[in-house]
């Protein structure tokens, strides 16, 4: 899943979840390799939501960050088709930048503490076990309990990916760029077909890489000439995938994968211009792009197996508007967009039932 680096924002209540009960959250420093957190539920809190991940209309999972004066704390929100719930976070973490679920009783997240340390956080249905790695994963996928992956940047300014074997979390080689390049987003099909995509910063070349069971190595990406990046990535077999991000210029980006090449889909752009943070797919014929216009308002773009089109979307924020950070589809009919409003202090959650995108 794509991630969004969470900017500091004030506590305001989080009146659109349904909260379970509070007993007395205290947030500690996750100085251990690994621990486990009791579910409890904190107060309810304001924030915005950096990531989310839908397994199914009834399993639905978000996550992000909110100041907890004087200190910061992650959010955890889970959706069970009736209400949106608020669990107890990672302990420790004080920002969750992505989540990656199986189901309700298996879930992923990554975070990090006051100090800036990386921890994967795994949830059982009943606690959270915190491991420390590589400092500077932001981004997590899931195939299945014993296979996931996780990306970023290392320290040296190189790509980082980091998989799960069911037993432990291990440092994988991975293709960078020249000049050095990051990873924002990783999608993964099987154990033997996943992707991951970035760009090189200071060049503003976009980077897609690819795994095929033994070994990453780099694909050929569209290179638009005043540069670009990708934000996310999302596959629902070998022969389509999608990627979205933005171009130096200010216009939406949107890449299409059908087995052999990459190629730049043509994709709408507000006159005031945008980019796009995340990306779903639930079939050749469905998907979803979601970002934000640079006037600050919410852009969702639906592909229907002929083009990108955009759909109308609230954006609840005033000046200086709303942020959106993600997007996950269940199906054709059940997918939701998050991020923040409001200087980012509340948490936005729109879902999308068919017909119409409404806030939740």
């Amino acid at each position: 899943m794509r991630t969004h680096w969470l900017a500091p924002v004030k506590v305001l209540t989080l009146c659109s979840l349904a909260v379970a009960p509070a007993v007395g959250l205290a947030v500690a420093p996750a100085a251990a390799a690994s621990a486990t957190t009791a579910a409890a539920a904190p107060a309810p809190l304001g924030g915005e939501l950096a990531s989310v991940d839908a397994v199914s209309a009834t399993d639905v999972w978000a996550v992000g960050g909110i100041v907890t004066a004087p200190s910061f704390a992650g959010v955890v929100v889970h959706w069970n088709g009736k209400t949106w719930r608020q669990l107890q976070s990672p302990a420790g973490l004080s920002s969750l930048s992505g989540v990656a679920a199986v189901s309700s009783t298996d879930a992923w997240a990554v975070g990090t503490n006051d100090s800036g340390a990386t921890f994967i956080a795994r949830w059982n249905g009943k606690s959270w076990t915190e491991t420390a790695v590589q400092d500077g994963v932001t981004g997590i996928a899931a195939v299945s309990a014993g296979d996931a992956w996780a990306v970023g940047a290392g320290a040296s300014g190189t790509t980082l990916i980091v998989h799960w074997n069911g037993k432990s979390w291990t440092k994988t080689a991975s293709p960078t760029l020249p000049g050095g390049a990051y990873l924002a987003g990783v999608a993964a099909v099987s154990a033997t077909d996943a992707w991951a995509v970035g760009t090189n910063p200071t060049r503003s070349k976009p980077l897609i890489v690819h795994w095929n069971g033994k070994t990453w190595t780099r694909v050929p990406a569209p290179d638009p000439r005043d540069g670009a990046y990708l934000a996310d990535v999302a596959a629902t077999s070998a022969t389509n995938g999608w990627a979205v991000g933005a171009t130096a210029a200010g216009n939406t980006f949107i890449l299409h994968w059908n087995g052999k090449t990459w190629t730049q889909a043509a994709s709408p752009t507000p006159a005031v211009g945008a980019a796009l943070s995340g990306v779903t797919a639930v079939s050749p014929g469905t998907a979803w792009a979601a970002g934000t216009t640079y006037s600050g308002k919410t852009l969702i773009l639906m592909w229907n197996g002929k083009a990108w089109t955009r759909v109308p979307s609230p954006s609840p924020g005033g000046y200086p508007g709303t942020f959106v950070t993600g997007v996950s589809a269940a199906s054709a009919r059940a997918a939701w967009v998050v991020g923040g409003y409001n200087y980012q202090s509340d948490p936005l959650i729109l879902v999308w039932n068919g017909t119409k995108w409404t806030q939740q």
